[in-house]
């Protein structure tokens, strides 16, 4: 997954657990983000009142199982160069895959449509991702030459405010940080749900996204961390979400890419790291420079940034706590936008002294706007 918006998680099938699970696998279940963008006009917005008021209307009645609101912003440029800065609502629902649910999707989409007179919301359906509830689900296939995953977890409130921060974060250090060493990336979310027919309350979560090598020791890893936090925080099932089919690199120049003949849309997450050294760090003001110097004239349709927290174990075994950016980027699998992938890692790693910025390409996606 920032401070400027927000992204809803939909965690719309928690409502069907267990029943759904003892009767269908997880290849039933479809992940689709929607990206519901805020300004009206040149003068207007949509506040954030005014988006909790449309889901509690109309996204809660359609998935009343829970709501995951994450910030985000999307900036564009459009004529002049100017860089617009619109924040963003993405709204992630897992659901079954059924002519029901699909409605419920377009319904949403043109209520926030006419509400807010915008004139589409971008959607990216997912639909090669395993997913589960609870611990021992065998979600991972565990290759003869491992491979690289994504595992994201969605965890449920603990707590509010710092005590709730704290809990979390002993959490990751005690349990999640000697199980996965090499680093994981934190998003901040509210989790809204509707407990009976008229009453609907919010909470704080957290998204934990992991990528990792498919092996059976990482994923009785995960056992691990799902069994300890629900007896540790009384959770009764925690969501999975287990991609195979990304492909990741760490550096510039990787060929993650397929270019095909007849370009398709795919999505690319670049994850900027902004420790420098040991005492310094890559501020708001300096990543905002580097966006209108670098990754905006190459993109300049437009892009996704999420704030998030990351950390790992240094090589001394020290835990380190990082600061991270998130950009997103919808793009055709074109060499030339490879090209320029690869110029703006190579431009962050320079500028900022940087070993590597992640890289995660997914090319399975159903991307539309509607």
């Amino acid at each position: 997954m920032m401070n400027l918006l927000k992204i809803a998680v939909l965690n719309s099938l928690m409502q069907l657990h267990p029943a759904l699970l003892a009767n269908e696998t997880a290849s039933v279940l479809v992940q689709q983000d929607l990206y519901f963008g805020r300004n009206v006009g040149t003068t207007g917005r949509v506040t954030g009142q005014q988006f909790q008021q449309f889901v509690e209307d109309v996204v809660i009645p359609q998935f009343p199982a829970g709501v995951t609101e994450h910030d985000a912003k999307r900036p564009s440029v459009y004529s002049g160069g100017n860089l617009i800065r619109e924040p963003s609502k993405v709204i992630s629902l897992v659901y079954k895959d059924q002519d029901s649910n699909h409605r419920a999707v377009d319904d949403i989409i043109d209520a926030y449509k006419q509400r807010f007179q915008k004139e589409s919301v971008l959607q990216v359906k997912n639909q090669d991702v395993a997913i589960g509830f609870g611990q021992g689900e065998d979600l991972i296939v565990n290759d003869l030459a491992p491979e690289v995953i994504q595992v994201d977890l969605y965890l449920d409130c603990i707590g509010e405010g710092r005590e709730g921060n704290r809990q979390f974060n002993q959490f990751l250090e005690d349990v999640l940080t000697p199980r996965f060493p090499n680093g994981l990336t934190v998003y901040d979310t509210e989790e809204q749900l509707r407990d009976c027919p008229n009453d609907s309350r919010q909470n704080s979560s957290k998204v934990v996204s992991l990528v990792i090598e498919d092996t059976i020791a990482n994923e009785q890893s995960l056992y691990q961390v799902i069994d300890a936090y629900e007896v540790q925080f009384q959770q009764s099932s925690i969501l999975e979400v287990v991609n195979e089919a990304v492909k990741v690199g760490f550096g510039q120049g990787e060929d993650l890419i397929d270019n095909d003949s007849t370009p398709e849309l795919i999505q690319v997450d670049l994850y900027f790291g902004r420790n420098i050294g040991t005492t310094e760090q890559v501020s708001d003001r300096q990543f905002n420079q580097f966006l209108r110097d670098e990754i905006m004239p190459r993109f300049s349709d437009g892009l996704t940034i999420y704030d998030t927290k990351g950390q790992f174990l240094d090589r001394e075994n020290r835990l380190i706590h990082e600061p991270s950016k998130v950009v997103s980027l919808i793009l055709e699998d074109t060499q030339a936008n490879e090209n320029s992938i690869n110029q703006i890692i190579s431009a962050y790693r320079q500028r900022f002294q940087q070993e590597s910025v992640l890289t995660v390409v997914d090319e399975t996606l159903s991307i539309t706007f509607q």
